[in-house]
């Protein structure tokens, strides 16, 4: 129920008691708090803004909302618990069950592990699989050393151990220093320069 300059004003306070051992959660503060209400990307605004670890606490029905603050780079994800001997109350209508709560930690641990580290490079899983799965350069036909290539000699396809299909252009008119034999993917050492 505040505003980010009132969320500064609470950050300073407590870190100018010297107190450096804080986490922010976002909340909507309504029972149940509405889905279109929850405005997630909140708390990538309060992590930029504060450096500091930032959750979510949800007060909306179910767990799809807490799974999407968990893509969103929650920190910690706070819900109210129902246990079925306890007597009803007004959280009950958005709290979850056990079976629920252990959905939602092994789905957010699931979350965790897919979010990986933000890097593009390739998977070790994708580096075992790079050369049979990327495609190169291939002859379609046998070409004759001392031959002209022609686009209607060559194709891209499987295997990835040939020329990289950026240069297909550049391959056009090259002439073959071998025998280059069908279904053979083409590198630079069998062209003349």
């Amino acid at each position: 129920m505040c505003t980010l300059e009132e969320v500064r004003d609470s950050v300073n306070a407590i870190l100018d008691t010297g107190n450096e051992q804080l986490v922010l959660l976002h909340c909507i503060s309504d029972y149940p708090a509405k889905i279109e209400e929850s405005n997630l990307k909140a708390i990538q605004t309060m992590k930029k803004e504060f450096k500091l670890p930032v959750g979510y606490s949800d007060h909306t029905i179910g767990i799809d909302v807490s799974y999407a603050a968990a893509i969103m780079g929650a920190n910690i994800i706070e819900k109210h618990f129902r246990h079925p001997n306890n007597s009803t109350a007004a959280d009950d209508i958005h709290a979850l069950t056990s079976l629920e709560f252990r959905d939602l930690i092994q789905k957010t641990r699931h979350i965790e592990l897919a979010m990986g580290d933000g890097q593009k490079n390739p998977t070790p899983s994708e580096r075992k699989n790079l050369v049979e799965n990327r495609v190169s350069i291939v002859s379609m036909v046998d070409i004759p050393a001392g031959t002209r290539i022609k686009k209607e000699m060559i194709d891209i396809r499987r295997p990835g151990t040939g020329l990289a299909p950026k240069y297909y252009e550049k391959l056009i008119n090259k002439v073959a220093m071998i025998d280059i034999k069908a279904e053979t993917p083409i590198s630079w050492d069998v062209l003349k320069k």
